[in-house]
């Protein structure tokens, strides 16, 4: 079943908005990164947005402050909550993801 053709600028759109808003977290308070890191790992698991994104949390501000590390186990508990560890871990091989989390550690 083909979506609408005025459906597609939003679904391309979708995962851009959400990068910018992982780029931008430490301007959200702690609750509103929780809400968002379980979102963030709910749409990861139904496929909604490709792993790639998850890339921005590799941002110097952020790292540096611990909240990127805080922001992923929160993600990852929901995407993981939704989906197996094999699941994850194929998202996360297509993205080039696997090794750089890896290295992060």
């Amino acid at each position: 079943m083909r979506r609408p053709r005025h459906y597609s600028p939003v679904h391309t759109c979708r995962p851009r908005l959400l990068l910018y808003l992982l780029l931008f977290l430490k301007a959200f308070s702690e609750a509103e990164r929780t809400k968002l890191a379980v979102l963030t790992g709910i749409l990861l698991a139904g496929g909604t947005l490709p792993a790639t994104i998850l890339t921005s949390l590799f941002t110097e501000n952020i790292v540096k402050e611990g909240i990127s590390a805080s922001f992923a186990v929160k993600l990852f508990k929901a995407w993981m909550s939704e989906k197996d560890a094999n699941s994850v871990t194929s998202s996360l091989r297509k993205a080039n993801l696997d090794k750089r989390l890896l290295v992060s550690i």
